[in-house]
């Protein structure tokens, strides 16, 4: 077994829902390892710290976790003191010169023991999570103002913000720039430098918010998603009525539910498919498409929502006009080959209903180039009962 194997076997079967070691519990001692035949990982752990002379388990789980070879003091080579799990290994030894020397060192760094203690204590606070999933500094802040809320009233919460808004407010720097937009400024400039996987926290706070509205169903069977849209389009034919213009509603998407279904379309194509799976019976069987993640021409991710799946085939209803255009528009043939083909490179299967007449089934060898027009009317097959069952068997 390899450090990374024992490090997964640790993290699994021993470590806690924070992430740490009770060595107060059965698992610190070595008949827990002997019943639940753990005893080759009991003793790979304590081959790997044999440095560790007469110690508990969980130190020396903590040293495999925390990839640490030696304990020894930095300045006289004595052994550390470990505080825990929490707290982990002292900085120097017992020794009082040793401790001088630290002290030293850290003034030569600008700090004091102190400023370096709060130091840690804040990244600690705003790295590490709670089990409800926030940092520690944000449970803080909301039992700080739960506090406040309980013992003072909420009309005096709401006055202590309204306070510190207006003060902020009336804070006007040289460049005529008041405390909240600094603040809000610096807030989207913090956001921006943090990136995880190529995307800032601005991009991912988005891609979260989307795909909620798109999976979260409400009590109407819709999706928020989808029953914003719906509202938007009822709102919209209201204020087209009071001012007398039906022109107004043509520059307007719509999104319309399928008669008593979930299912919802936009145009006549997405109809015309879902009325043709009513009439072979096929209706109850599909469902709302998946939300898939792609990188679009603008090389920033993005998110697919395709029409419809059903056992597992996903199917995307286009005509001419939504694929390009009619051939006018290449960057929207682009953007919609990238979404295909990130479907097929995530392992789904893809079929495109052209016109709600003709089926196709793209492959990655066709979408290689994504200015590939995949409209080719001599790789259709028509859109029947016959056809369109035999794609399941």
């Amino acid at each position: 077994m390899c450090r990374e194997e024992l490090k997964e076997f640790i993290k699994i079967n021993l470590l806690d829902s924070n992430g740490y070691f009770n060595g107060h519990t059965v698992k610190g001692r070595i008949n827990w390892y002997k019943k639940n035949n753990f005893m080759e990982q009991y003793n790979i752990i304590v081959s790997l710290t044999s440095f560790l002379i007469n110690t508990t388990i969980g130190e020396r789980i903590y040293c495999i976790v925390n990839d640490i070879e030696q304990i020894k003091c930095p300045f006289c080579k004595n052994n550390l003191r470990f505080f825990g799990w929490i707290n982990g290994y002292s900085k120097t030894c017992k020794e009082k010169q040793c401790k001088v020397k630290y002290e030293n060192l850290l003034l030569s760094n600008g700090l004091t023991i102190n400023q370096n203690r709060a130091q840690k204590r804040k990244i600690s606070i705003t790295t590490k999570l709670t089990p409800e999933g926030i940092t520690i500094a944000q449970a803080i802040g909301r039992a700080s103002r739960d506090t406040l809320r309980k013992t003072r009233g909420q009309d005096y919460f709401s006055n202590f913000a309204k306070e510190s808004c207006e003060v902020l407010r009336n804070d006007i720097d040289e460049y005529g720039v008041n405390g909240l937009q600094r603040r809000a400024r610096l807030s989207v400039e913090n956001r921006r430098l943090d990136i995880v996987n190529g995307l800032n926290k601005l991009q991912r706070t988005s891609l979260k918010a989307a795909e909620t509205m798109k999976n979260t169903i409400l009590d109407n069977g819709l999706t928020i998603y989808e029953n914003n849209a719906i509202k938007t389009q009822e709102t919209l034919y209201k204020r087209a009525a009071e001012i007398g213009d039906d022109g107004f509603l043509k520059t307007k998407s719509k999104i319309y539910r399928y008669e008593d279904t979930n299912l919802i379309y936009q145009g006549s194509s997405e109809k015309c498919f879902l009325d043709f799976l009513k009439n072979i019976n096929m209706l109850k069987k599909v469902q709302r498409g998946p939300t898939i993640s792609y990188i679009s021409i603008d090389n920033q991710r993005h998110l697919y929502f395709s029409d419809y799946i059903m056992f597992l085939k996903i199917f995307e209803v286009k005509s001419k006009y939504t694929y390009d255009r009619n051939g006018k528009v290449l960057d929207i043939r682009k953007i919609n080959n990238l979404k295909f083909r990130a479907t097929l490179e995530q392992g789904k299967e893809l079929f495109i209903v052209w016109d709600a007449k003709f089926l196709y089934k793209p492959s990655l060898y066709d979408l290689q180039d994504i200015t590939s027009d995949l409209y080719q009317s001599n790789k259709f097959i028509p859109l029947n009962n016959e056809n369109f069952l035999n794609i399941f068997h």
